[in-house]
């Protein structure tokens, strides 16, 4: 498959949250990061977003 969703629920404060936050440099969610395929953030996005924002970045990426 060419692409791999992970939804990571951060909502409850927990250490582990708040470690994986600060790992990502995220304040709160919501966040979509997208990732290469080696696992190197090409694009960020912080906040709710609509899918037209969004779609512009997954049609590049999938001619890459």
């Amino acid at each position: 498959e060419k692409w791999l969703a992970i939804q990571v629920d951060v909502t409850k404060n927990t250490k582990q949250t708040g470690e994986l936050l600060h790992h990502l440099n995220l304040f709160a969610p919501p966040a979509i990061i997208l990732l290469d395929g080696q696992g190197v953030e090409t694009k960020r996005f912080q906040g709710v977003i609509e899918a037209q924002q969004l779609l512009p970045y997954l049609i590049k990426a999938d001619h890459t």
